[in-house]
């Protein structure tokens, strides 16, 4: 029977004007002649196995973070300190003669340590 649009029977699509089959029967004679003629059209193709090699390159690992902590004091609240706690703070901190030190000589310390 022909058909005036496409039509899909028994799972083949047949264009506008095609022939299609009125059974089952003629549908797969019809499917396995097609499926023998692309064996006979696409040619077999040898697919070499590739040859292992060791191609890895070595993968750089990065820097490991070390963790830093934020800062108690901002550079701002460091130099608004009074002696008394510039003193307090450098004892924290791990600096030694505190009592000798003038407030700029602390401050100045202070920020070089925290790193502020």
């Amino acid at each position: 029977m022909k058909y005036p649009y496409r039509v899909i029977y028994n799972d083949v699509l047949y264009l506008a004007g095609e022939e299609v089959p009125d059974n089952k029967d003629d549908v797969k004679e019809e499917v396995n002649a097609v499926e023998a003629e692309v064996k006979e059209e696409t040619p077999e193709t040898v697919v070499e196995e590739p040859k292992e090699e060791n191609t890895f390159e070595p993968v750089e690992e990065e820097p490991k973070k070390v963790f830093k902590p934020e800062p108690k004091y901002g550079r701002n609240q460091i130099n608004r300190m009074a002696v008394s706690d510039l003193r307090d703070v450098a004892v924290e901190v791990g600096i030694k003669n505190v009592q000798s030190k003038t407030g700029a000589e602390l401050k100045r310390e202070i920020i070089e340590i925290l790193g502020v």
